[in-house]
């Protein structure tokens, strides 16, 4: 009976128990809703960085959404507010998984993710070349047939300049050396030409060099006037074989009126003289390059005195662009002066023509004489030599000052300039009406000596220390505005 009376208050005790916990109501945790979904844009793209935005999270809970940035899932910023992110210091012409994580409070997260590529790098590789010289210093190259460079310079093989001597190297379209020739003579590189035969004529200062197509040489030329300087770029070759060629003449140096005379000289196809002209209507009268025109005339592009000043008032003369036409025997016909907008100095360098039959006049003006302040000058003129337009282009590669045209290289409709400064070099494409498309700026590049294009559209800068610098067409480049 004992044991009876102490299981009663037993039971009813766990009776109580199980009662009461059916009347508690325990609170359960309330759930928590991921961010909504959103998207990403991509702004821009360059060669090395990649600028994206995205949509705002919508967090169904009104939590606070923070951002979190990924680039191949590897997180690189955190605790975002903005909705803007710049990838930097990318691989060039690489794709990469961009990602963004939005979190609110309690770190639940929503994640978008876009795929995107950055552009090719402009500068593609550089070379350079052993040709078996210490000193290299490049003076004149040009573009061959074959695709491939003929280059002249004088370099040296020792530190001494007493050993200078004339090179000459072919390469091919791959910039392979396919030979390289020493010439005993150290007297500056005007400019190369390739002829008919595929040899090559190289103009110096003082004498006219034609080579073979292996570089030996055929004959060389000079002038009974030793007051004469070749001084063109380019030479012409006529139906007969024969080689139109262009320079000054100081014979009557201190004539008050005609100090400087331009001379045209046809030499035949063995290096004889056919004739020679003189000429000139202003104190100095100086060709830089030849073109022959359809009917058999030839433009020849260079400076002229501009400011009516004689040989007493040398010191306050103006040279200015000058085109001069004259006939297939180098008799005169007309001439145009174009003195630049500031009333400076003009530094000529070279004619071209384009495929419509008109010319760019290219060179540089001296637009502020008292802080010696330059900008390349383009005329555009037809072939009377009447202006079409004519531009300036105040560009710059990282602040540097004086910069000069170097060359240029014409496409279908457009043209790349590269200008060269103290401090580096630039590059830029201009359409055929003078209007700039995009530059680009190389600092710290050295002095380039011509730009070319390959035959899959890259283009290159062969540079006067001996290295050619490669760079894709469809590089990433400022765009100009």
């Amino acid at each position: 009976m004992k044991y009876f009376a102490f299981f009663i208050p037993v039971l009813l005790g766990l009776l109580c128990c199980e009662k009461e916990d059916e009347l508690i109501d325990v609170p359960r945790e309330k759930e928590n809703n991921l961010p909504g979904s959103f998207e990403i844009t991509v702004l821009s793209i360059s060669d090395n960085e990649i600028s994206i935005a995205w949509s705002e999270a919508i967090d169904p809970d009104y939590d606070k959404v923070i951002y979190e940035v990924a680039i191949n899932d590897s997180i690189c910023a955190y605790d975002l507010s903005n909705r803007e992110y710049i990838f930097k210091n990318l691989n060039a012409d690489t794709e990469y998984s961009l990602q963004v994580i939005a979190l609110d409070s309690l770190r639940s997260q929503s994640i978008a993710t876009i795929r995107s590529k950055t552009l090719k790098s402009f500068v593609r590789s550089v070379l350079s070349f052993d040709l078996g010289y210490d000193i290299v210093y490049f003076d004149a190259a040009k573009a061959t047939s074959d695709s491939g460079l003929i280059i002249a310079g004088l370099c040296t093989r020792s530190r001494f300049y007493s050993d200078c001597e004339l090179m000459i190297t072919k390469l091919d379209k791959e910039f392979n050396v396919e030979w390289v020739k020493g010439f005993n003579i150290c007297t500056e590189v005007k400019g190369v030409s390739e002829l008919s035969d595929h040899g090559y004529l190289i103009v110096l200062s003082k004498k006219i060099l034609r080579i073979d197509s292996s570089g030996n040489e055929i004959w060389t030329y000079a002038p009974a006037d030793e007051s004469l300087e070749f001084t063109c770029k380019s030479v012409v070759e006529t139906q007969d074989n024969g080689i139109i060629v262009t320079g000054a003449s100081w014979r009557n140096w201190r004539d008050n009126n005609i100090s400087v005379e331009y001379v045209i000289t046809k030499l035949s196809s063995s290096g004889n003289e056919v004739w020679q002209k003189y000429g000139g209507t202003t104190l100095k009268n100086i060709p830089f390059d030849i073109v022959q025109i359809t009917n058999g005339n030839f433009l020849i592009f260079g400076k002229a005195e501009s400011s009516g000043k004689t040989f007493d008032q040398l010191q306050d003369i103006i040279e200015s662009f000058w085109l001069l036409e004259t006939d297939n025997q180098g008799n005169f016909i007309s001439q145009n002066i174009y003195p630049n907008n500031s009333n400076g100095e003009d530094l000529p360098v070279k004619i071209y023509k384009t495929p419509e039959e008109n010319y760019f006049l290219t060179g540089t003006a001296v637009v502020d004489m008292y802080y010696v302040t330059n900008v390349p000058r383009i005329l555009k003129v037809n072939d009377q030599g009447a202006e079409i337009w004519e531009n300036t282009y105040n560009i710059k590669s990282a602040g540097g000052e004086f910069p000069h045209l170097v060359d240029m290289v014409l496409k279908d409709d457009s043209f790349i300039m590269l200008t060269y400064d103290d401090r580096g070099a630039c590059l830029s494409e201009i359409n055929f009406n003078g209007e700039m498309i995009w530059y680009i700026k190389l600092d710290g590049y050295p002095m380039g000596l011509m730009i070319g294009t390959q035959e899959n559209g890259n283009y290159y800068i062969l540079t006067r220390d001996g290295h050619i610098v490669v760079f894709n067409y469809d590089g990433y480049v400022v765009k100009y505005y």
